[in-house]
């Protein structure tokens, strides 16, 4: 009888401590599940957090990017209109006009009210330099007009003539042709820089003959320019210090003159008599493959100039016009399609295009 009683006590024992390790064991899975549950959600909440601060941070920039772009939207970059610049005495006196490649958006841009003539654009179009007896006196020295802001102001007082300047391609300075001193067959004439500002005048040529207009190549590193008497004249190249001079143009005793690199570099276009009449020529500036005839014509062409990429050529022509009368002509860089774009003008004189 003992022994049952004993035997109970035990199984009751076991009960107890059984059911006390169920509940022990069921705690502690729960807790582990619950605190799974509050690490998951506390990644959750992170990535959540983290999608959204980068979100504001992509909105942010996207309405930072957008201000700026309604800011340029607002303040457009002011740009000249006319791409042709030439002087003109189609009033009496020669002043500074512009117009379009076909000829449309004709206008004065410039008059001193005196002599304004070879006018050469910066390379954004917003300014050009030119030659003007503006002061009144017979010297003509070299001014730079703001298209833009409608100001002028003088780059330099010289002594004599100062004409055909041209900006460098980085637009600080200015190569020209100045006269210095007489020969026996009468004014001499230098090629002369200065810098866009007035500053740093400096003479690069120092010959007998003449040395004329001078061009940039499109690289800022080297100028071509004419160099000869009145009955021959050919194409020479230099630094921007006057030295290493390489003669392009050799054989013949005809004119070849007015040297101008094509934008690329690749071509010069210039003016020659060699064919008996004065022409539009162009040949290849680094090898010896003869010049090609662009245009052919009777009259007298001169004046050329490249558009800026390079598709066509501007250049002056009499051959609608009375003696000593000249229109501004556009044609093709191949010759093709020569056409007057100043019929308008046509009784005066137009001359030294820019393109």
């Amino acid at each position: 009888m003992c022994k049952i009683k004993s035997l109970k006590i035990i199984l009751i024992c076991f009960l107890i401590l059984g059911v006390m390790f169920a509940l022990i064991f069921s705690t502690a899975c729960k807790k582990e599940k619950f605190e799974e549950f509050i690490e998951e959600a506390k990644k959750l909440e992170e990535e959540k957090g983290k999608e959204v601060t980068e979100e504001e941070v992509t909105e942010g920039q996207s309405e930072e990017q957008l201000g700026e772009e309604e800011k340029t939207t607002e303040e457009p970059q002011k740009e000249a209109v006319n791409e042709i610049a030439f002087s003109s005495d189609h009033e009496g006196i020669s002043s500074i006009f512009s117009c379009l490649s076909d000829g449309t958006g004709l206008k004065k841009i410039y008059d001193s009210g005196f002599d304004d003539h070879h006018p050469s654009w910066n390379s954004d179009h917003t300014k050009i330099v030119f030659s003007s007896n503006a002061d009144g006196d017979d010297d003509h020295d070299l001014y730079i007009y703001d298209v833009v802001n409608d100001e002028i102001s003088k780059v330099m007082d010289r002594e004599g003539l100062d004409t055909l300047p041209i900006f460098s391609p980085n637009d600080e300075s200015i190569v020209f042709t100045g006269e210095f001193g007489h020969t026996e067959e009468g004014t001499n004439f230098e090629i002369f820089t200065i810098n866009a500002d007035g500053n740093n005048l400096k003479q690069l040529t120092d010959n007998p003959a003449m040395d004329m207009y001078p061009h940039y190549s499109p690289d800022g590193k080297t100028i071509i320019f004419t160099r000869g008497t009145h009955e021959k004249q050919k194409l020479f190249t230099m630094d921007l210090e006057g030295n290493n001079i390489v003669q392009l143009t050799n054989e013949g005793d005809w004119q070849d003159f007015d040297g101008t690199y094509s934008p690329d570099g690749n071509n010069i276009v210039f003016v020659s008599n060699r064919s008996g009449n004065y022409d539009i020529w162009v040949m290849p500036a680094h090898n010896s493959v003869k010049p090609v005839n662009l245009t052919n014509n009777t009259s007298f062409n001169s004046y050329p100039d490249y558009s800026p990429h390079g598709s066509m050529i501007v250049f002056t022509s009499d051959r609608d016009e009375e003696e000593h009368k000249f229109d501004i002509f556009v044609m093709d860089s191949n010759g093709e399609n020569q056409t007057n774009v100043t019929p308008d003008l046509k009784g005066s004189y137009q001359g030294g295009p820019s393109w």
